[in-house]
């Protein structure tokens, strides 16, 4: 996230290439890669950390992109900071989980380590 954020328009422009251009330019074909790689490892983790079903974290994982990608290529985010939409993308995925499951709020401090835990609300 910080470095899509580090120079926004740049950031907004990749991720928009990213998904609207032709996916057999070799550039694009490396960041589609990358893309995958890491809705892969966010599966895996919904799989560790709740028992959750291989299909339904892989889909929770492309909710949770898919969440990333509004999120930091919006022109209306644009000017918000990197924490900022940090934290808005936090709340937009527990909101998601706690449909599935219950979702535990501690004061910031007192959290479990986790994935969704690194930026607390």
């Amino acid at each position: 996230m910080e470095c899509i954020r580090e120079q926004v328009e740049n950031g907004r422009e990749y991720l928009l290439e990213l998904v609207s251009g032709d996916p057999d330019e070799p550039f694009r074909r490396a960041g589609l890669v990358l893309a995958a790689q890491l809705e892969e490892g966010i599966a895996l983790l919904l799989e560790a950390d709740s028992a959750m079903e291989p299909p339904t974290a892989a889909a929770l994982a492309r909710v949770f992109t898919a969440v990333v990608h509004v999120a930091t290529t919006a022109s209306i985010f644009a000017e918000r900071s990197t924490v900022s939409v940090l934290g808005d993308v936090n709340i937009q995925v527990r909101a998601v989980l706690s449909a599935r499951m219950p979702v535990t709020y501690r004061p910031i401090g007192q959290q479990e380590k986790g994935i969704l835990n690194e930026y607390p609300l």
